[in-house]
């Protein structure tokens, strides 16, 4: 592949713990220029590392990109189409595809009155996630005989009343895949999640992974961004499912292969600026 070494990045590499190393690593083997700034820089500052004209990629947190997407001319800056990162914009997309086909969606502050209604409809327990994609908080399941309780711990972030919450079953999920989509191809992944837990340093995605995304992805022609993240998940008898989809500016990479990441996405980028010169 031809890389166009004029794509610029910028990285707040302490948002992920570490993950963000390998990108780095492969910036520097590429020889893409780029910057590394500390976590809580103002924007005004980050601004200022790049001229207004340049083709930049943004990859850090959700607050810093909200920022850059607003003030910073770059193009294309950040990947992260929010309105379309809502449950509510792709759920209807993936339907069946779903590991939470089996959904509501209510307001947050609607739980408390409709609880036993969504414990006839679910059981005693099941799943509450924000349909924001913001991630207002953490999707977590939650317990009829400690409701009380969970629901304090969702209300601690400050959730507000009106906000649209996803309440579907409880599904034990034995693995997790995290996919780099790029012009709706798959192009690289990485296991994060297996029955033991959290592992930011796990497999490859089995090919019947990738092969699936790919035929979700060519069926509900969903693309919301030139590049961003796709999440499948493993539950029951080796079933695959869609579990979320996400910003490729403001989410993890995991261990997907670093330099596919930056080939395929500043190729894209590359392309975008283009566009927007003519």
């Amino acid at each position: 592949m031809s890389l166009n070494k004029n794509v610029k990045w910028l990285l707040e590499p302490e948002v992920f713990e570490g993950e963000e190393e390998p990108i780095l690593d492969a910036l520097n083997k590429l020889e893409f220029e780029y910057e590394a700034i500390k976590f809580g820089t103002p924007y005004e500052d980050c601004m200022k590392c790049f001229k207004d004209t340049d083709c930049v990629v943004f990859h850090g947190s959700l607050q810093l990109g909200r920022l850059l997407q607003k003030e910073a001319k770059w193009t294309p800056g950040v990947y992260c189409n929010l309105p379309q990162f809502e449950c509510v914009y792709y759920y209807p997309r993936f339907g069946n595809n779903l590991l939470n086909r089996d959904y509501v969606m209510l307001p947050f502050g609607e739980l408390e009155r409709r609880k036993e209604w969504l414990a006839e409809l679910f059981g005693k327990k099941f799943f509450i996630r924000p349909s924001s994609g913001f991630k207002l908080f953490t999707g977590k399941v939650v317990s009829m005989d400690t409701w009380d309780e969970d629901l304090n711990l969702l209300a601690f972030y400050g959730v507000e009343l009106e906000t649209i919450v996803i309440v579907a079953p409880a599904v034990e999920i034995t693995s997790e895949w995290r996919l780099l989509v790029v012009d709706n191809k798959v192009v690289t992944g990485s296991r994060y999640m297996d029955g033991f837990g959290f592992r930011g340093r796990s497999s490859k995605p089995h090919p019947e992974v990738l092969d699936y995304a790919q035929k979700i992805l060519d069926e509900s022609h969903y693309s919301p961004d030139s590049a961003w993240i796709f999440d499948i998940c493993e539950y029951g008898a080796n079933k695959l499912s869609v579990l979320e989809a996400g910003s490729f500016s403001c989410c993890g990479l995991y261990r997907c292969d670093p330099e596919t990441v930056i080939q395929e996405v500043s190729r894209v980028a590359w392309r975008d600026w283009q566009a927007k010169q003519s």
